[in-house]
């Protein structure tokens, strides 16, 4: 879905391991259930491999605040901002990577 000239939306319903792109995102929304009901979501490799298809200064933003999920964003090379939720959410993440040498 394209929203103007340097916006545009794509849902892909794929496995992360599995999918691959040449594009770099500004923005993921990661959405995936929590670390309790889903943890191969929420593992180092997948935090790795989308560090390496985003921009620098690309957000990463998800409604799970854990302590163990923002250690292993700011392991994995992000910065972590920890922000109010929305209605039912004390707290979400937005993790911003950090420019690269």
């Amino acid at each position: 879905m394209v929203l103007n000239e340097q916006t545009a939306i794509k849902k892909v319903k794929t496995d992360i391991y599995d999918h691959r792109t040449s594009q770099i995102f500004d923005l993921v929304y990661f959405d995936a259930f929590s670390p309790r009901i889903q943890p191969e979501c929420w593992s180092r490799a997948i935090f790795d491999k989308l560090y390496q298809s985003m921009a620098n200064d690309g957000i990463l933003v998800t409604y799970c605040a854990k302590g163990s999920i923002k250690r292993l964003l700011a392991k994995v090379g992000f910065e972590i901002e920890t922000l109010p939720g929305p209605l039912y959410k004390r707290e979400m993440i937005r993790a911003v990577k950090i420019q690269s040498d």
